[in-house]
């Protein structure tokens, strides 16, 4: 039985965190997020957020629910939900957009799982709740990221990091050292600059990270799938993970075209429809796909996290990133957790029930 689009809500939503997050470029005290629930003629609903942030996404809550209001659900009102192939054409009549893509796309696979009763990492086809992740350290003094990365070790059972470098060479180089001096050799390491070097920094850097056995370097610069690009590649010591320039799945066939070993895909920027299809196309010729960081609440780390398990087991590689939730907390009942280097994903069907309405209520603006 189809499912068609009835109505829709849109909540603005502001969750404080307990301390300032430093993002590369921006200090964040809170975040602002948008709650989408798309309700059927059928009786059917389907739950998504995204985190709002003008540096990240180049849109305001306003200028966000403006387009939502005005672009996108005129158009979805009357699609079959459940079909996938309808709602991505339908999405599609927009060129531009791809937040505001991928949070419906999110929402529509929430409903999926609530009308075929199952969570939503079932539906999308993977076979365990456990997913493993990597815990990210962020831009701090030296001494500060080794300490952020024992605690993580010891309380958490974390057996992965992801590591923002591109403070400077020798403070980088001294925060590597002692986070891999803190943990020692057994735990897995991952470098992301935000391409915040240049083109010229690619060798040296990536030399210093292979001294520590840094496995994949992401974004160590700018990168688009050009020619240019095969030769960053045999300047680095190690792989490069793409993140920032695979923004959909064109970028993601150009990108493996072009030879890359290693593709970032996030809810808030290729949705789940489109990186599923991102990671197909990286099946055949060997590269890898991770989930990266799309910073939300547990809410929206539920959607990352059943991704990451449902990328095909051919591509997969790097432990999910999104662990943002263990500093935002969110408004669930429930919070998620991390336990053994992995989170458990929820077993109950939709994400309706999993919401506490009343922190909804109290953290609505």
């Amino acid at each position: 039985m189809a499912h068609t689009l009835e109505s829709y809500e849109i909540r603005t939503l502001y969750l404080k965190y307990p301390r300032t997050i430093r993002w590369a470029g921006s200090m964040e005290a809170g975040m602002d997020i948008i709650l989408l629930t798309l309700r059927t003629a059928e009786g059917a609903q389907g739950i998504a957020e995204t985190p709002i942030r003008l540096k990240w996404h180049s849109a305001s809550v306003r200028s966000f629910k403006a387009v939502l209001e005005d672009v996108f659900m005129p158009i979805m009102l009357g699609i079959d939900l459940l079909d996938a192939e309808k709602t991505k054409a339908a999405l599609s009549r927009v060129r531009e957009h791809p937040l505001a893509k991928s949070l419906i796309d999110s929402a529509c696979w929430d409903l999926r799982s609530f009308v075929a009763g199952v969570p939503l990492w079932k539906a999308l086809g993977a076979d365990s709740a456990f997913v493993p992740v990597s815990y990210t350290i962020t831009r701090a003094a030296p001494e500060v990221m080794g300490a952020d990365a024992v605690r993580t070790v010891e309380t958490a059972g974390v057996k992965a990091f992801k590591i923002k470098t591109g403070q400077d060479f020798a403070t980088d180089k001294a925060a590597i050292k002692a986070i891999r001096n803190a943990v020692g050799p057994d735990v897995e390491l991952f470098a992301d600059s935000n391409g915040a070097n240049t083109r010229g920094d690619v060798r040296p850097m990536s030399q210093m990270l292979s001294e520590f056995n840094v496995l994949y370097f992401e974004d160590p610069c700018p990168l688009m799938p050009t020619r240019q690009f095969a030769e960053i590649v045999a300047d680095c010591a190690m792989p490069i993970l793409v993140d920032n320039g695979c923004r959909s799945l064109r970028d993601g066939v150009l990108f493996i075209d072009a030879g890359a070993e290693a593709l970032s895909v996030k809810t808030m920027k290729t949705g789940i429809t489109e990186s599923l299809a991102i990671a197909e196309e990286a099946k055949t010729t060997g590269c890898k796909v991770s989930v990266g960081i799309s910073a939300s609440s547990s809410l929206g780390a539920i959607a990352a996290l059943s991704l990451a398990n449902a990328l095909p087991a051919e591509t997969r590689r790097i432990p999910c990133e999104e662990t943002f939730f263990l500093t935002a907390g969110g408004f669930l009942h429930e919070e998620l957790g991390l336990k053994n280097g992995c989170v458990e994903l929820p077993s109950y069907p939709g994400l309706h029930e999993a919401i506490d309405w009343k922190k909804v209520e109290a953290l609505s603006v």
